[in-house]
């Protein structure tokens, strides 16, 4: 016998429940009755939810961090989440690698890697924009989108992370260009730093080599390392930078260091660590004679071309404002060779879309780094500012912290979208070898906020300072660790070892 339908039945076929019901054959009316009553009331099928949408800017320490927080036990993507990356580059890069290669220690294509390479690659359901499709132009806040991409299109978010690093923007002093000074933190300033470490070595050599006049002394150039603003990516930087420049000239020999005068000068009293970290890094300075100048506010740089072609392209003329309050004084001279971490500030979409604060970052909340007032919106790493209660600082800005508020900022998110309150924030302990030291050794920064994360009235930053042997291996072992996370082990061209 065929099936029943509505002719045969005296149904009207109508709802989901009637379409059920006439596929019963042979059936007693009585039966058919009792049956559309049940399915009827089951009710009408649930709608099956929308996966949460969530948007992270910037494929680097930040986004990654939250990425890989987003991935449930088994690395992969949870089924109510829809996962979009975008980023503007179409290579990573780590900052802590750039210093291996102007000091003649690793070539310059072994510092970045392919971002078609990440683990986000290999995961299906992942939209992954790269390079010009990876752009950001914009924040739509009211309709809680981005606008992106070549085409200006408009990406639609339920959670957005952003994680785009910092730009430097020297036009807050005056003459600070990218032509007058280097800088030390930008990946495109790499090959212009090592020409100019080549050529103070030779300046330095041929200082040596000259004999001194009328019973004066040994003639000297002199290379300065400047923090203009605080804060600023990566606080040991600028004492690894001194430290290298030394590092340097002494396998010359005695004489070729003696040519060189070196210069540490920052804004501040010490940039980071309180107390015990100013008394260790300044006996290291000491005991390589590089000079520390704390208290000095660079105010303005003017380029000067040598008398002699020396081949150094950053020769300045450099002005500061030195010390506190009401007793401040000018001081002024010229230097051969100017490195500096340039003031730096969040990307101008950022800026354009009134997120930031006077200084150029994001106000974020210190447990979740959810911007303030504003819902599901979070930033992470360099763009992000935020501030210990005590002793009223600012969060340092670097990699590993970076990645680490990422994956907190993940379980933020999986709260929200289960409709969870905001989780207890994981531990923050960090770890930056900082090749500062005679002979290759290096100081071992071990910063932990994990108590004043967990109360913030209460709670205090702590740090440990131990000194290592052979800080290049032990920072290339850490370079090598982060790299495993981002693409998966065996899916990078590892990091040279110095064993």
């Amino acid at each position: 016998m065929g099936c029943a339908t509505s002719t045969d039945t005296g149904l009207n076929v109508n709802t989901k429940a009637d379409e059920a019901l006439v596929e019963i054959q042979d059936e007693a009316p009585e039966k058919i009755k009792a049956g559309r009553k049940e399915i009827k009331d089951k009710g009408p099928k649930e709608v099956k939810q929308q996966p949460h949408r969530v948007v992270i800017v910037g494929a680097s320490f930040g986004g990654n961090g939250c990425f890989h927080g987003l991935l449930d036990d088994a690395g992969v993507p949870p089924d109510d989440l829809k996962i979009t990356i975008l980023d503007r580059k179409e290579h990573i890069s780590i900052g802590g690698a750039f210093q291996f290669v102007w000091s003649d220690r690793v070539p310059k294509e072994n510092i970045s890697w392919p971002m078609t390479q990440l683990k986000q690659h290999s995961l299906s359901g992942i939209d992954f924009r790269c390079g010009e499709e990876g752009i950001v132009h914009a924040v739509d806040m009211a309709s809680k989108g981005l606008r992106v991409g070549k085409n200006n299109a408009l990406l639609k978010y339920d959670s957005l992370v952003l994680a785009p690093g910092v730009v430097s923007d020297p036009s807050s002093i005056p003459g600070l260009s990218f032509d007058s000074a280097i800088d030390v933190c930008a990946f495109d300033q790499v090959d212009r730093m090592q020409s100019e470490m080549r050529s103070l070595m030779a300046g330095a050599i041929a200082k040596a080599g000259q004999k001194p006049q009328n019973g004066s002394d040994q003639q000297q150039q002199t290379a300065m390392m400047v923090v203009t603003h605080m804060p600023y990516k990566c606080p040991p930087l600028p004492f690894e930078v001194v430290s290298l420049i030394d590092d340097l000239l002494r396998a010359g020999g005695k004489k070729v260091r003696n040519s060189t005068r070196i210069i540490l000068a920052v804004p501040v009293d010490f940039p980071f660590g309180g107390p015990p970290a100013k008394k260790l890094f300044c006996e290291l300075l000491e005991e390589m004679e590089i000079e520390f100048w704390n208290f000095h506010t660079l105010t303005s740089v003017e380029k000067i071309v040598p008398e002699a072609n020396n081949g150094l392209t950053s020769s300045c003329h450099v002005r500061f404002e030195v010390g506190q309050g009401d007793d401040k004084v000018e001081k002024e001279l010229d230097v051969d060779a100017l490195f500096c971490t340039f003031p730096q500030r969040a990307p101008d979409f950022m800026v354009d879309a009134g997120l930031t604060n006077a200084n150029g970052f994001v106000p974020v909340h210190l447990q979740t780094n959810r911007i303030k007032d504003v819902e599901d919106m979070y930033v992470i790493g360099d763009a992000c500012h935020v501030v210990f209660p005590k002793p009223k600082k600012p969060h340092p800005k670097a990699g590993e912290f970076a990645y680490k508020m990422g994956q907190s900022v993940a379980q933020c998110i999986l709260s929200r979208a289960r409709n969870q309150s905001d989780p207890t924030p994981p531990e923050r302990e960090g770890s930056c070898v900082a090749e500062v030291g005679k002979n290759g050794s290096g100081v071992n920064i071990r910063p932990n906020f994990s108590d004043i994360l967990a109360n913030p009235d209460e709670g205090m930053p702590k740090f440990v300072f131990p000194t290592v042997e052979g800080a290049a291996q032990v920072k290339s072992e850490w370079i090598n660790g982060y790299l495993e996370k981002f693409f998966g082990k065996g899916n990078y061209t590892s990091f040279p070892s110095f064993q």
